[in-house]
């Protein structure tokens, strides 16, 4: 290793969304910046019920959960590119794997390929790619309900007196 050289590639260390979900380098200048970006995550985060109810409906817990995993890791691969030189001079940001597309796509019945983010049309083939994996479910915001879903109608009829 030289030293004096810059660091072109370092771990996501920062944030609260996407750490963990990067089993990748990524560039320096987007680790640094690691924290604001990981609060867009947030953002997806919070917006998934009504996209989720939007296109697909309401389902199993199972199967919202499935799709949340995979489209947050979608996400993620997004925000996120992987460095592609660990110790070179110039670090290369590659986008994200479109495997990672295909795969939001299957978990996701209902979801379309505009329904994505514009980093699955700047795709690459793996492994020049990042593809990060989303574990942490328990950050998926419940399902939005309808009146009707939280009120169901009594399966016997009111006392008339």
């Amino acid at each position: 290793m030289i030293t004096g050289q810059p660091l072109p590639c370092m771990p996501l260390a920062t944030g609260s969304v996407c750490v963990g979900s990067t089993p990748y380098t990524i560039t320096a200048s987007d680790a640094l910046m690691g924290d604001v970006t990981d609060k867009l995550a947030a953002s997806y985060i919070a917006s998934f019920p009504s996209l989720y109810a939007s296109k697909v409906g309401k389902t199993t817990d199972e199967l919202y959960k499935t799709c949340f995993a995979s489209y947050m890791s979608m996400q993620c691969s997004s925000l996120f590119p992987k460095c592609s030189t660990p110790n070179g001079f110039e670090a290369l940001r590659l986008p994200m794997c479109f495997t990672t597309c295909l795969s939001t796509l299957v978990a996701c019945p209902g979801f379309w390929i505009d329904d994505l983010p514009s980093g699955c049309r700047n795709s690459a083939a793996p492994p020049a790619c990042a593809t990060a994996y989303f574990t942490k479910v328990f950050m998926a915001p419940p399902q939005i309900a309808s009146y009707e879903d939280s009120h169901p109608t009594p399966i016997s009829c009111p006392n008339s007196g």
